[in-house]
């Protein structure tokens, strides 16, 4: 999930940099608003990974990052619905 996105991020900004090479209106309220969601995701999966490699330290079963694992998943999956669906 980390991978996807930090692809996310790269390919966003790629296409914004694209779409301004050819002189083409952008929506920089959209942008945002794609890079917050973005950020939410990334902040959620940092929180899973300390929490996951704290319980792995202390011999434990984690499920104290389960909620922050589903708030990745709607948020990666809100971005791509406001990709589809905003153009």
């Amino acid at each position: 999930m980390l991978t996807g996105t930090i692809a996310q991020f790269v390919t966003g900004i790629g296409l914004v940099i694209l779409r301004g090479a050819q002189e083409r209106d952008i929506t920089m309220g959209m942008v945002a608003i794609k890079l917050l969601v973005t950020a939410i995701v990334a902040v959620s999966l940092a929180a899973v990974i300390r929490l996951q490699r704290a319980a792995h330290r202390d011999g434990r079963v984690d499920a104290a990052s389960r909620p922050w694992f589903h708030t990745a998943g709607v948020a990666a999956i809100a971005n791509v619905v406001i990709a589809v669906v905003w153009a």
